[in-house]
C-alpha cells in the first residue's frame, strides 16, 4: 500500500516539458509511482482534478537560518509552495561564529553553537517544516580569522580561512558565499577569493556571490566573478541579479558577458528576485565620513545643523560614493521609491519616506536625520531596484533561476514584529500570476523549471526538483488559474491564494491552503545527500 496518491492532476515534472495527465504515488517520503494508480492502492487520496502537480519550489538565495529556529513552521514559505531554502548567503553563514556573534545568536534564538554541524543539530532538534541547506560565508570566515581588518590576509591567515572552508564543506556546506559590498567581504581582493574557491571546487561546491556592484560598476563586478570562476574552476552563482540604475534599459549589454563566459565553458548562472524591491540600509545613503566612528559619532553629526547642511549639499551633488540605490534616489528626490523597513514607530512601517516626511511636516532630509537620532541605530529601508521591463527580460534568460532574498515570517508571534514586504508573502505566486498568466513571457512549465529542477541541478540536489520515481516527495498542488499573491503594501500579511497542497518529504504540510503544523523538513548536507 502507498502512503498517499495524488490523482487526476496535470503533472509538470520540472524538466520544462509540457504537462501530462498522471497520478503520483508516495511511500516512505519518496515518489514511488507515476502513472495510473487506483484509489484502492492508498488510504489517503488527493483529488487534483483541474490542478497542477509539480515539484516543491527550491529557493537558492534566502536568509532563513535564524527565522526557522524562531518559528520552525516557516509559514510564509510553505504556504506559497516553497519546500527547500539555501541559506548562508551574501557572505554571512550560521558558522563559524566569533564570541560576539554567538552572543547575538543566543539573544535571538536562545541557544548557540560553534560549527555548522552544531547548527544543523540545533535545527533538527527543534524541527522544521522545510528543507534547509547552507553555504559557508566568506565574510563570516574572514571575521572569525581576521576580525574587521581591511588588510589582505597573511599566508597563515589565508591558510586558516581555507581550512575553515574545507571543514564547513566536510560538514555539509554546499559551497562558499560572498558579500563583496559589505564589510569585511569588501576588503577581500580577487586573489583571496580565488584561493578559497579552489578549496570549494576541490569539494565539488558552488561559489555564490553578491558581487561588488550592481550599479555603475556592474560590468567590473561580473568580470571579477568570471575571473574567479576561470582561475579556480569553481561553479559560480551570481546572487539576486538585477538591472539597477544607470543600467535600466541596457539589459542585453549587461548580461551578454555572462552568456559569452558560458560559451567559453564557464559554469556561471544567476538567480533573480521575483519582485522589484530590495532591502538596504539608510546608512548606504551617506558619504563615508558621515558614518565613521560608529553610530554614536554618526548621530552627533546628524544633530549638528551645519553638518546637516553640508550633508544635504553632498547628497544632492554627484560624487564618487553616491552611486548606490539609496544615495541615487536621495540625489534625484525620489523619496517615493524608498520605504521604511525598520522602526520603533510601527505606524510608519512600510510607508514611503515621502509619505512619512509629509506626515511629520518635515522635508525628507531633515526627517531622516531626526528619525535616525530617535531610533538610535542604523535602519533598513526597502528600495525599488529594477523595472518590470528589465525584470521580465532577465526572467527569460536560459541561465536564470528565481530566488526571494528573504526569510519566512508569519502574521503572528516574534516574526510578525517589524516590517514585512510583499516578496515574503507572495513572490512565487507572483511569478505565475504576472509572468505566466498575465504577461505571458514564460510558459507555465518553464516557470516551474526555474523554481525546481534548475536550482536543484545547480546546487547538486540530485534527488529533488523533479516529479520522478525515486525522488523525495517535495510536491506542490496548485490551481494555475487562481495562483496569485494577495499581499499589498496596504495589507502585506496575507497568504497567497491558489496553493492547495504542499508536501515536504512525503508529508502534507499544507492542506487546502492551511498549515497542518507538521514539521517534515530535513537538513540537506552536500557531502552526505549530494555526493
Amino acid at each position: 500500500m502507498l502512503d498517499l496518491v495524488i490523482r487526476n492532476g496535470s503533472v509538470i515534472d520540472g524538466t520544462g516539458n509540457v504537462w501530462f495527465k498522471a497520478d503520483v504515488g508516495v511511500k516512505n517520503g519518496k515518489i514511488t509511482r507515476v502513472g495510473n494508480i487506483s484509489e484502492s492502492e492508498s488510504d489517503r487520496v488527493i483529488d487534483a482534478t483541474g490542478l497542477v502537480v509539480c515539484p516543491g519550489f527550491i529557493d537558492v538565495h534566502t536568509h532563513s537560518e535564524m527565522s526557522v529556529l524562531i518559528n520552525p513552521k516557516a509559514e510564509t514559505t510553505v504556504r506559497m509552495g516553497g519546500t527547500t531554502h539555501i541559506v548562508g548567503n551574501c557572505g554571512s553563514s550560521p558558522a563559524p561564529l566569533t564570541k560576539e556573534a554567538k552572543k547575538t545568536v543566543s539573544s535571538q534564538v536562545g541557544t548557540e553553537w560553534d560549527t555548522l554541524e552544531e547548527y544543523f543539530k540545533c535545527v533538527e532538534t527543534r524541527g522544521l517544516a522545510i528543507n534547509i541547506g547552507t553555504m559557508v560565508g566568506h565574510g563570516t570566515i574572514r571575521d572569525f580569522v581576521m576580525g574587521t581588518a581591511s588588510t589582505a590576509p597573511t599566508n597563515r591567515e589565508l591558510s586558516e580561512m581555507k581550512r575553515l572552508v574545507d571543514e564547513a564543506m566536510q560538514q555539509g556546506a554546499f559551497g562558499l558565499s560572498s558579500g563583496l559590498v559589505f564589510a569585511p567581504g569588501r576588503f577581500a581582493k580577487t586573489d583571496e577569493l580565488v584561493e578559497l574557491c579552489k578549496v570549494v571546487a576541490k569539494n565539488g561546491g558552488i561559489y555564490a556571490s553578491h558581487v561588488r556592484s550592481q550599479s555603475d560598476m556592474y560590468e567590473d563586478a561580473v568580470a571579477e566573478a568570471i575571473e574567479i570562476c576561470e582561475k579556480s574552476g569553481v561553479s559560480v552563482q551570481l546572487s539576486h541579479q538585477c538591472v539597477m540604475p544607470p543600467h535600466w534599459g541596457k539589459k542585453r549589454e549587461v548580461f551578454g558577458m555572462i552568456q559569452r563566459a558560458r560559451e567559453r565553458g564557464l559554469d556561471i548562472t544567476i538567480d533573480v528576485v521575483a519582485g522589484l524591491e530590495g532591502v538596504g540600509s539608510l546608512n548606504d545613503m551617506f558619504p563615508p565620513w558621515a558614518v565613521e566612528g560608529g553610530i554614536k559619532e554618526q548621530l552627533k553629526r546628524f544633530a549638528d545643523h551645519a553638518t546637516r547642511e553640508k550633508l544635504v549639499r553632498e547628497l544632492k551633488g554627484e560624487t564618487n560614493w553616491n552611486r548606490n540605490i539609496p544615495a541615487l534616489w536621495a540625489r534625484e528626490g525620489r523619496w517615493d521609491l524608498m520605504r521604511i523597513h525598520e522602526s520603533k514607530e510601527k505606524a510608519i512601517l512600510g510607508k514611503t519616506i515621502d509619505e512619512v516626511a509629509k506626515l511629520k511636516g518635515k522635508d525628507p532630509f531633515n526627517f531622516l536625520f531626526d528619525y535616525l537620532i530617535e531610533e538610535g541605530e542604523p535602519r533598513g529601508i526597502i528600495e525599488i531596484v529594477t523595472t518590470v521591463e528589465d525584470l521580465e527580460f532577465m526572467s527569460t534568460l536560459p541561465f536564470q533561476m528565481f530566488s526571494s532574498d528573504v526569510w519566512p515570517v508569519a502574521p503572528y508571534g516574534p516574526l510578525a514584529e517589524g516590517a514585512s514586504y510583499p516578496t515574503q508573502y507572495g513572490c512565487y505566486p507572483w511569478i505565475f500570476r504576472k509572468f505566466v498568466r498575465e504577461d505571458k513571457i514564460l510558459r507555465l512549465e518553464e516557470a516551474v523549471r526555474k523554481l525546481t529542477s534548475f536550482p536543484a541541478q545547480k546546487f547538486h540536489l540530485w534527488d529533488r526538483g523533479l516529479i520522478r520515481e525515486g525522488m523525495w516527495a517535495d510536491i506542490v498542488v496548485f490551481d494555475p488559474k487562481a495562483i496569485a499573491e494577495k499581499c499589498t503594501w496596504e495589507n502585506i500579511r496575507q497568504y497567497p491564494m491558489g496553493i492547495k497542497f504542499v508536501l515536504v518529504n512525503g508529508k502534507i504540510v499544507v492542506e487546502n491552503g492551511e498549515h497542518t503544523g507538521i514539521l517534515a523538513g530535513k537538513i540537506l548536507r552536500h557531502t552526505t545527500e549530494c555526493g
